[in-house]
């Protein structure tokens, strides 16, 4: 049966415009992100070769705050490598003795490629060949399609070519940045290269277990908990009971008293005062007149004596 809309609904109101479709906002963490780390030559090398690789090769080589790239100061990467090949000496990874032959080929022939070819070391479980040049870009050596575990140990000359090194082609920010150096140059790293997250000389070991967070501009990443309550708010306007000491704010922000007149100091109408410009001219009459009206006084008392001697 046909049915007119008007007469069916009416109170109705009939849009022919279209339905407006509601925004979807997800809260899921960006997976295309990388982990860098900064080794400069004022960091305990030793703390940081031990820290890094100990993230790198804990969880499978699958966290997701292992940093995925290392510049080191070209000052200590020969002594970072001899401390990572200690550390993967020491270790109880299951990727101990692929990673360490490929260290030890490259801690012999570490000084003379980094003068003539600035070598990074590529430590991968499954590579056969771990060891490559620099990449041109950090773009690729942090290529989204590279294998699982993968850790690039490249030097650097200094802080400024690190960062424009990180800076050439990539897409920041990074999921995290460690940096291993002085505060000083720490703050200098962080204020250049934006992060998530930046730690300076630590790792904590409870950042290393569990999926990235999410971003969000309420609140910083937790190191305990991925998803907190307040990613999950959003603020809005409320009504609120009058504050407990509204009546002693309430004098404060009133209008009548901020217009009110001043109250008078006590200092009688006809006092004059003397400013800074009249000081400065009595001090300099007493400088140069008292000396001038000194002198004629002891002269002209003397000249008159004469004359009325004469």
């Amino acid at each position: 049966m046909d049915c007119d809309l008007e007469t069916a609904f009416p109170t109705a109101l009939l849009v022919h415009d279209g339905l407006q479709a509601t925004t979807l906002r997800q809260l899921a963490p960006e997976t295309n992100l990388r982990v860098v780390a900064f080794v400069d030559r004022t960091a305990d090398v030793q703390q940081a070769a031990h820290t890094l690789l100990s993230a790198r090769t804990s969880f499978g080589t699958r966290s997701a705050y292992a940093p995925d790239l290392i510049l080191v100061n070209a000052f200590v990467h020969e002594n970072f490598l001899k401390h990572v090949e200690a550390f993967l000496t020491e270790s109880k990874s299951e990727y101990r003795d692929k990673i360490r032959v490929e260290v030890r080929k490259l801690t012999g022939l570490a000084k003379n490629r980094v003068e003539k070819s600035s070598a990074s070391v590529h430590m991968c479980p499954d590579a056969a060949n771990d060891i490559a040049q620099r990449p041109k870009t950090a773009r690729e050596a942090l290529d989204n399609d590279q294998e699982p575990g993968l850790l690039n140990i490249s030097p650097m000359t200094s802080i400024d070519d690190g960062i424009d090194f990180l800076s050439t082609g990539l897409r920041q920010p990074y999921q995290a940045l460690y940096i291993f150096s002085d505060a000083k140059s720490a703050n200098y790293i962080s204020q250049h290269l934006s992060a998530e997250a930046t730690f300076v000389n630590r790792m904590p070991e409870a950042l290393l277990l569990g999926p990235p967070a999410p971003f969000s501009p309420s609140q910083p990443i937790s190191i305990h908990h991925r998803y907190t309550p307040v990613m999950f708010t959003e603020a809005r306007p409320a009504w609120t009971a009058n504050a407990k000491r509204r009546e002693h704010t309430e004098p404060v922000c009133s209008l009548q008293q901020a217009l009110a007149p001043l109250p008078p100091n006590g200092r009688p109408l006809y006092e004059v005062s003397v400013g800074f410009f009249e000081q400065g001219i009595f001090i300099g009459l007493g400088m140069f007149g008292v000396p001038i009206l000194v002198t004629l006084g002891v002269g002209v008392v003397p000249g008159v004596k004469y004359l009325l001697l004469r």
